[in-house]
């Protein structure tokens, strides 16, 4: 469960970036540091090659005379602990959507520990595809939020820059 009511609620992405490699404790058991370490490669990855796709806004390539995508990125955390993060690029022609549990550190009211369950893949006219996952961890730490405005750092790296969206921003399904 969020304790921390001043994170809960419907999240817009304004600015991310990816400011260190993401790291694994070596305390993990052999199967699970295997794939947290994939796992990582991959946000790592898709960070340089795809940033949109990794929740990432800075460095996007640009082709002379072309318009880039658009791109939606919105998280929803409840708090029960859902975590529910959609990717729209080119107003949902394509939708990537991760979703998992947050539970707050009790040594900590900034972090949250999150545990990633599953991933969805859905193109325009296509039945979307979702798989489970095995369960990669990952963690963010707020630095400051308020009403409008959240920033955190994710323990793969990232530095997340957030607005807060009202009622009239929800999302569908």
């Amino acid at each position: 469960p969020v304790a921390s009511a001043r994170v809960v609620g419907r999240w817009a992405l304004v600015f991310s970036t990816l400011t260190q490699q993401p790291s694994v404790r070596d305390t993990e058991e052999a199967p699970v540091l295997l794939f947290q370490r994939v796992s990582n490669r991959v946000y790592e990855t898709l960070f340089r090659v795809a940033p949109v796709l990794a929740g990432g806004s800075e460095g996007r390539p640009r082709l002379p005379g072309v318009a880039p995508p658009s791109v939606a990125n919105e998280q929803l955390l409840t708090s029960d602990g859902l975590v529910d993060n959609v990717v729209d690029v080119a107003s949902g022609a394509l939708r990537l959507r991760v979703r998992g549990t947050a539970d707050q550190r009790r040594s900590d009211d900034r972090t949250l520990d999150i545990v990633f369950e599953s991933f969805e893949l859905a193109v325009a006219g296509l039945p979307p595809v979702e798989l489970p996952l095995p369960r990669p961890k990952g963690a963010i730490l707020t630095t400051f939020v308020d009403d409008d405005l959240r920033v955190s750092r994710g323990s793969r790296g990232g530095l997340f820059v957030l607005r807060r969206l009202g009622e009239e921003h929800r999302r569908g399904g």
